[in-house]
C-alpha cells in the first residue's frame, strides 16, 4: 500500500494514477470478480478509483449503509459462483450531518431520554439542499468534534450524542445483515473481513 503522500490524491482535483496498482487490478488479475459501492464522493469514479472494479457503484451523498449494503448485495447475487470475489463497501456513516434512519433513531433518543427534533428544519439536522452540507461547519458541529465546551447545554450536547449513537447502531445492524447473508449462502466462513474506519 502507499501513503497518501506517495500517491498524490490529497485533494478535490486529484486523480489516482492509473499506473498505479490497486488491491482491484491485483485481485482482478488473480481471477477475482471485483466489486465495489461507495457512498463517499472523494472516492468517485472522476478520481479514478474505480481501477480495476468489474463494476463499482458511487451512491449519491447518503448517511445510509444500509443502501450501500443493498447495491452490494444485489452485485454478489449476479456473481459467477465458481469465481472467488472482492466485495468493497464504503458507508459514509456515521458522519455529520447526523441523521440515522428508522428504527435506530427512535431507539437513540430513547437511550438519551431526549426528545426528537421536529423534522430537517432543526439546525443540528440536515436539509434536503445543499444548505445541509453547510451545516458541517456550525460551530456547533466543529465544536462538537473536538469535545463539547462546558457551554453547549445539556440538552444539546445530548441530542448530537443520540443522533451519533443511532448512527453507529444502524452502521452496525447493516453490518449484521451483510454477515448474516454472507452465512447464508455458506460464504462466511471462507471469507475474508475487514472493517476499518477513519
Amino acid at each position: 500500500g502507499l501513503e497518501p503522500n506517495q500517491h498524490n490524491t490529497l485533494d478535490f482535483d486529484d486523480h489516482l494514477d492509473p499506473s498505479l496498482n490497486t488491491l482491484a487490478e491485483v485481485l482482478s488479475g488473480a481471477g477475482y470478480q471485483t466489486y465495489a459501492v461507495v457512498a463517499n464522493p472523494l472516492l468517485g469514479q472522476r478520481f479514478e478509483f474505480d481501477q480495476g472494479f468489474d463494476r463499482y457503484i458511487s451512491l449519491p451523498v447518503v448517511n445510509n449503509a444500509h443502501r450501500v449494503n443493498r447495491a452490494g448485495l444485489e452485485m454478489l447475487a449476479e456473481r459467477k459462483e465458481d469465481k472467488p470475489f472482492f466485495l468493497y463497501l464504503h458507508p459514509i456513516d456515521p458522519h455529520l450531518p447526523y441523521n440515522p434512519p428508522s428504527p435506530w433513531r427512535e431507539e437513540a433518543f430513547d437511550w438519551h431520554q431526549v426528545a426528537d427534533p421536529p423534522g430537517p428544519a432543526h439546525p443540528l439536522l440536515p436539509s434536503s439542499d445543499h444548505q445541509g452540507f453547510a451545516q458541517l461547519t456550525t460551530p456547533l458541529f466543529v465544536r462538537y468534534l473536538h469535545g463539547l465546551p462546558p457551554d453547549v447545554p445539556e440538552p444539546t450536547a445530548s441530542l448530537v450524542d443520540a443522533l451519533y449513537d443511532g448512527e453507529v447502531a444502524s452502521t452496525d445492524a447493516a453490518l449484521g445483515r451483510l454477515f448474516h447473508w454472507l452465512k447464508e449462502k455458506n460464504l462466511y466462513q471462507d471469507s475474508l473481513i475487514i472493517v476499518t474506519s477513519d
